[in-house]
């Protein structure tokens, strides 16, 4: 018969809540953490770990990490992960931040990325996309550029962002969706059949359909 190895991670007391998780191409399982405040009042979020499946130990990444036991100072307040072929790229409140070669690199004001608070950052073609604070940012691994994309699609302020099979990067923003494909953008809002414009987040299925989430709702696009 068949049979399924079910590897269970279960921490109650340390880890209460799991937000988001990514796999990487290594089959590696990255968990944001998200732990009981010191107050004990709410919670927040403290890192990711990530759990092989071919290892018993579980690696935790985050502020004041454990660095003997393999940690990384991750920023603790995240909110996404991509991957490339050979690192991990986190959004976090502190800029877009790279876990890989055994560091983690956070790219804030300083090194280019404008407002610093990252909301969602992708992996496209030779590119990073990242949604910021004052707009949407591209990373080539060399410099951030945020001049390079419109007016219209910096003043819709991008939060969300996903990417096609085809490479096409679709956002999410207060004021509708924005498609992005080959040179063109183009913004989609209740004037092209959206019945709301406020998107809080966009994702690609592997058959490429669209799917927003606006607060009431989940709305798959009709192309």
């Amino acid at each position: 018969p068949n049979t399924t190895n079910h590897h269970t991670l279960s921490l109650h007391d340390a880890l209460p809540i799991l937000p988001f998780m990514g796999v990487d191409q290594d089959g590696h399982v990255w968990l944001a953490v998200e732990i009981q405040r010191e107050t004990g009042a709410g919670t927040r979020v403290r890192g990711a770990a990530v759990v092989d499946p071919d290892q018993e130990a579980v690696v935790y990444h985050h502020r004041g990490a454990d660095r003997e036991a393999g940690g990384l100072p991750l920023p603790d307040e995240i909110s996404a992960v991509d991957f490339d072929t050979d690192n991990a790229w986190f959004a976090s409140l502190s800029g877009l931040v790279r876990v890989g070669s055994s560091q983690a690199v956070t790219f804030g004001e300083a090194r280019g990325v404008r407002g610093e608070v990252v909301t969602d950052a992708v992996v496209g073609s030779g590119i990073i996309w990242v949604a910021a604070a004052e707009g949407l940012g591209s990373y080539d691994r060399n410099e951030f550029s945020f001049a390079a994309q419109p007016e219209l699609v910096q003043d819709a302020r991008p939060t969300r962002l996903a990417m096609d099979l085809a490479g096409h990067l679709w956002i999410a923003s207060p004021r509708g969706l924005i498609l992005h494909e080959g040179e063109e953008w183009l913004m989609l809002d209740q004037d092209d059949g959206l019945p709301v414009t406020e998107l809080r987040d966009v994702e690609v299925d592997g058959g490429g359909c669209v799917w927003l989430l606006a607060e009431d709702r989940v709305m798959l696009l009709s192309r």
